[in-house]
C-alpha cells in the first residue's frame, strides 16, 4: 500500500479514478498533485501539480499523461520524467477525465465549455458553448459528445459514410 503526502503533517485524498499505461499508473489527488506510482511495486516514481485542486482522470495517450485542476488548465506531463510540458488555460473547472483522439484532447469544464486542443503544443483548436464534466468517446469514423442532455456525433475528417446525428432524450412521465 502506498499513502501519498499532501504535506509534512497531512497524506492526500483521491476522489478521481487513476489511469495506466501498463507500466505506471497515474492519479490526480484532491489538492492537485499528479502522481506517478510504479504499477508493479506501487513506488511513488514522479510528482507534479494542476492548478487548483484535482477531482480528474487523468489520460494517458504516447507518453503524456494530461491532467486538469479546478483553476481551469489542462496540463500534459511528460510520462517517463513528469515534467511538464505546456499548460493551456481556459478558464471554468475541468471535473471530467480528458479525452485523446489522434492528435487532439478533448476535456469539459463545469461552467458549460468543451475545448480540443492540439497533443503537441496545447493550441485550442476547436471549440463547443456547452459541455460539462466528460466530452465523450471517439470511433475512427466519429466523434460523440454527451453534452446537456444531449448525444452529438461529429463526423471525423476525411470520412465519408460516419453516422452524424443529434439525439434528444424522450421526455417520459412516471405514474
Amino acid at each position: 500500500m502506498t499513502y501519498v503526502k499532501q504535506d509534512p503533517l497531512r497524506y492526500d485524498s483521491f476522489y478521481a479514478s487513476p489511469s495506466t499505461d501498463g507500466r505506471r499508473i497515474y492519479c490526480v489527488a484532491r489538492s492537485g498533485k499528479v502522481v506517478a506510482l510504479e504499477a508493479t511495486t506501487g513506488r511513488i516514481v514522479w510528482t507534479n501539480q494542476v492548478d487548483g485542486g484535482g477531482y480528474t482522470t487523468p489520460a494517458v495517450s504516447r507518453g503524456v499523461v494530461y491532467a486538469g485542476g479546478l483553476g481551469g488548465s489542462l496540463r500534459a506531463f511528460d510520462a517517463e520524467s513528469g515534467a511538464m510540458l505546456w499548460s493551456t488555460q481556459v478558464g471554468g473547472r475541468i471535473l471530467g477525465a480528458p479525452l485523446v483522439v489522434g492528435r487532439h484532447v478533448f476535456f469539459s469544464t463545469k461552467e458549460g465549455q468543451t475545448f480540443g486542443l492540439r497533443t503537441s503544443d496545447g493550441k485550442v483548436v476547436w471549440s463547443l458553448p456547452f459541455g460539462r464534466y466528460s466530452p465523450g468517446i471517439a470511433t475512427r469514423r466519429a466523434y460523440y459528445f454527451t453534452v446537456n442532455g444531449r448525444l452529438l456525433a461529429f463526423r471525423g475528417r476525411g470520412t465519408k459514410h460516419a453516422p452524424v446525428a443529434r439525439v434528444t432524450p424522450a421526455v417520459t412521465s412516471q405514474r
